[in-house]
């Protein structure tokens, strides 16, 4: 889980992705959030609350922020636009494709790691192979070493079982006269 300094630092270079002059230091953003009473509830789902400009206009700064729900943001920004009927049909189009098109998605990954390796995009959210395989062996090494923890823990418990009972057969024979 990501700290509220993260999501600080995520939330800036978002901006600055987007082309968005951001003038917010942590105390600010983080006092913003505060006031607002919805840190607990922030993301963009339904009833969730975003970090929203009056208008979508200007930079992030004190003055030009307020803490709305996403869908009220979202709304904000179609206020006074109208698609036509063929640009529905384009967009819905194109979000048929790309749900269904395996290199369109592919695509869009190894650009979106290309600028992940820039630094023009928040952290990367995939493994490389390399660090696929570290996992790998080190859940295996984990798994071992607890294993290996039960085997000791089963032979020593056997052990003592087969001392107590060789302990006793020793005072049963002795007991009936013969000599060890």
């Amino acid at each position: 889980m990501l700290s509220r300094y993260q999501r600080y630092i995520a939330h800036k270079n978002n901006a600055r992705y987007r082309g968005i002059a951001w003038e917010l230091s942590y105390s600010q953003w983080r006092m913003i959030w505060a006031r607002s009473g919805h840190w607990h509830k922030r993301g963009t789902s339904k009833g969730k609350y975003v970090m929203a400009r009056y208008g979508d206009i200007g930079p992030y700064s004190v003055a030009n922020v307020k803490i709305i729900t996403h869908s009220a943001n979202c709304s904000e920004g179609h206020l006074g636009k109208h698609r036509s009927y063929s640009t529905k049909r384009k967009i819905s189009n194109a979000a048929k494709r790309v749900g269904s098109d395996t290199e369109e998605r592919k695509r869009r990954s190894e650009r979106a790691k290309k600028q992940h390796q820039q630094g023009k995009f928040g952290r990367a959210t995939w493994k490389t192979e390399a660090e696929v395989v570290d996992e790998k062996i080190s859940n295996t090494l984990k798994r071992n070493k607890k294993n290996s923890k039960r085997l000791q823990s089963h032979i020593a418990s056997q052990s003592s079982k087969e001392m107590s009972r060789r302990s006793y057969q020793r005072k049963i024979f002795q007991s009936s006269g013969g000599t060890p």
